[in-house]
């Protein structure tokens, strides 16, 4: 599922990698420039703009400078989407620790969720949360903001193998062990 990119050393305990690459995807570590192309997707995205309420720059700017923080700090995070031979980030997916545990994390436009790459993308990072990581629980956030993109999100999350885990009034938390993921996906613990 993952193949071995430019590495990066977490804790001595792990080699990392910094690209995953799928059946139609190229997940790789961020850059500053991707920042800028998602910026101006996601602002015609309407999927990702229910409410008319868009990100500036300035917070895509930095979201992305978020990201790479995490990347430097623990060696993994979210990557930037490529759709195999494209050249323009479909989106950012992966890994980010959130107070005592990981999360996964994901904003793909809304043109690449009717491929399910939404699903390759995040199946990947999961997979390597797990075996590569050696992660034992990794939980997703929803929220009800977009009630489309919310159910679009959950089917996703449960297709994975996630499971509802809690529920406020307009969010939910799901989560998925490694027992369970790797007893589904025949992945030796």
């Amino acid at each position: 599922m993952h193949k071995q990119g430019k590495q990066a050393s977490y804790h001595s305990q792990y080699t990392l990698t910094t690209e995953l690459e799928t059946e139609h995807l190229v997940l790789r570590r961020p850059t500053q420039q991707d920042g800028e192309v998602l910026f101006q997707r996601w602002l015609a995205d309407e999927l990702h703009q229910p409410s008319g309420d868009t990100l500036t720059q300035e917070e895509t700017h930095q979201c992305i400078a978020n990201v790479l923080r995490h990347w430097d700090q623990y060696g993994f995070g979210c990557w930037s989407v490529f759709e195999r031979g494209k050249h323009q980030p479909a989106g950012l997916c992966g890994l980010t620790h959130t107070q005592d545990e990981i999360e996964l994390t994901y904003s793909l436009t809304s043109e690449y969720w009717e491929h399910d790459f939404a699903t390759e993308a995040t199946t990947a990072c999961l997979a390597y949360g797990f075996r590569v990581l050696g992660i034992e629980r990794i939980i997703a956030h929803t929220h009800e903001e977009n009630p489309t993109l919310e159910q679009t999100l959950a089917q996703i999350l449960t297709k994975l193998g996630m499971h509802q885990r809690e529920h406020g009034e307009t969010w939910h938390v799901y989560e998925i062990t490694r027992a369970k993921w790797t007893s589904q996906h025949l992945i030796p613990a």
